[in-house]
């Protein structure tokens, strides 16, 4: 299997007042001679002459005018919502789990393609053991390539894997479905990002005690592969 790798926020008031000024008054006294004797002449005193009238006062001076009050100063502006958290992004590289597989051949047989027979594939990590390629017109045990190496990790029926070859490191994420001995794979992760993504494959399996076995023949393919994995 393959998988791919495609992440701030008094005003002070002054009193006015008036002065007033005040004018005093003041009156004169008169006499008058008899000739022949000082005989003093009667005389009548003759009421004073009324005082001048006072003059007003000068108006008071207009008050200062108050101050104008300090403006009150502005409120805090109130702070901004914490930005929630950003999404976990999801794994570059589909999974992370380790190879503890050997490098395989894929090697020829002429055995006839079995029958499978299915089962339940429990939860664990499968190493490639085998690889073969049913194909009667090639003798017996022929290599056909090097597979290289291959660990797949099954939970549920989401199953990973990563395999190793001369070329690198491929990862893989696939949705699993079993009906009877009927096993379809659809890929939902791969790296490197082919430029065409795989394309779901059906298959037959069966598990029989540590060993998983699963067959596939490619649309156009005369030749049925079988590929063995041990439980770990």
């Amino acid at each position: 299997m393959h998988l791919s790798r495609n992440s701030l926020i008094s005003f002070a008031l002054a009193a006015s007042f008036a002065s007033m000024g005040l004018v005093a008054c003041f009156s004169d006294d008169a006499t008058s001679d008899n000739g022949g004797g000082t005989t003093p002449a009667p005389s009548s005193t003759e009421p004073g002459s009324s005082g001048d009238p006072g003059s007003s006062g000068d108006p008071g001076s207009s008050g200062t005018p108050g101050s104008s009050g300090t403006p009150g100063s502005s409120g805090d502006p109130g702070s901004s919502g914490t930005p929630g958290s950003s999404g976990t992004p999801g794994s570059a590289e589909c999974n992370a789990i380790a190879q503890k597989g050997t490098s395989i051949d894929l090697v020829t047989t002429q055995d006839s393609v079995p029958t499978l027979t299915g089962g339940t594939v429990s939860d664990g990590t499968y190493v490639l053991t085998a690889a073969k390629i049913h194909a009667p017109q090639a003798a017996e045990g022929t290599k056909f390539t090097t597979l290289g190496s291959g660990t797949l990790e099954v939970k549920g029926n989401t199953w990973n894997s990563i395999q190793t070859d001369s070329k690198g490191v491929t990862r893989k994420t696939a949705t699993v479905t079993i009906s009877g001995s009927t096993i379809t794979t659809t890929p939902t992760c791969e790296f490197p990002k082919p430029s065409k993504p795989d394309a779901a494959e059906t298959g037959q399996f069966e598990i029989n005690g540590s060993t998983l076995r699963m067959i596939s023949k490619p649309a156009g393919s005369s030749a049925s592969f079988q590929l063995v994995y041990t439980k770990q």
